[in-house]
């Protein structure tokens, strides 16, 4: 099955970002399994005399959050290393607007890294686009290296309405934009069962969770972790064989429901 992958790599001694493959048009489930490929190579030189995005983080004191989840997600190294990127930064302010209870969650609890690097990521293009460029013109859209898209548009030159304050900071590495929100991904709002529904491969796990009313628990509040098997898992033979029974049986080892 194609998927989306992005991970990170050490090439030559230096960690590096690593492509982006989006060879479908299905919206992929963010869980923090990232596949390995090979990485890109640069497109150009490294930029003599001036300092990779990650020492211009590090310069600029508006951005010190953004420097600490970098830090806290190791994407500090890659950010330095001579592999290419546009990055939208997002302020110390717009980082003030992430509703607390998210951000305490992503900056304390390591069971969410992956979800922190994600959301990194979502900020991130794998190439060098200034904002004078085709890309930038009003309802097209980016892709970053988590996958999804970002939505431009214009006058006032909005990444999904998150306004630019500072455009095009030349780095050695790519460019930087300073924004004054951050950009949130879909697994923030989409729960557990947005996921389900929106794959195919588990439209029979999709089907036996309504069967069994417990849609609305896997859609509301509170961190759940579900082991969610494909299409393909139900269609072992021990489930053909017994049928209902077998699949209500799973259901109840993988929820509140009594087993049979």
């Amino acid at each position: 099955m194609a998927q989306t992958a992005v991970t990170l790599d050490h090439v030559n001694g230096a960690t590096a970002a690593v492509v982006v493959v989006e060879t479908d048009n299905k919206k992929k489930s963010k869980d923090g399994g990232y596949i390995l490929e090979a990485p890109q190579a640069p497109p150009f030189s490294f930029v003599q005399g001036k300092p990779t995005i990650a020492e211009l983080v590090i310069a600029t004191p508006s951005l010190s959050i953004l420097l600490a989840a970098v830090v806290r997600a190791n994407l500090a190294g890659v950010l330095n290393s001579p592999y290419t990127f546009t990055v939208f930064a997002p302020n110390n302010d717009a980082f003030a607007k992430v509703p607390s209870d998210i951000a305490n969650t992503l900056f304390t609890n390591d069971a969410f890294l992956p979800h922190l690097t994600d959301l990194l990521l979502y900020h991130v293009l794998g190439e060098v686009i200034t904002t004078n460029q085709h890309a930038f013109f009003n309802n097209e859209k980016l892709s970053p290296l988590n996958g999804e898209k970002l939505l431009v548009t214009r006058p006032n030159l909005e990444v999904n309405g998150n306004l630019l304050i500072a455009r095009n900071i030349e780095a050695s590495n790519g460019v930087a934009n300073i924004i004054d929100g951050v950009l949130i991904p879909s697994w923030v709002t989409n729960s557990i069962t947005d996921l389900v529904v929106a794959i195919s491969q588990l439209s029979t796990l999709l089907s036996l969770v309504s069967l069994a009313g417990l849609a609305d628990a896997l859609a509301g509040p509170g961190e759940l972790t579900v082991v969610a098997p494909t299409n393909a898992a139900f269609a072992c033979g021990y489930c053909q064989l017994f049928g209902f029974r077998c699949w209500y049986s799973y259901l109840g080892r993988h929820s509140p429901l009594p087993r049979l």
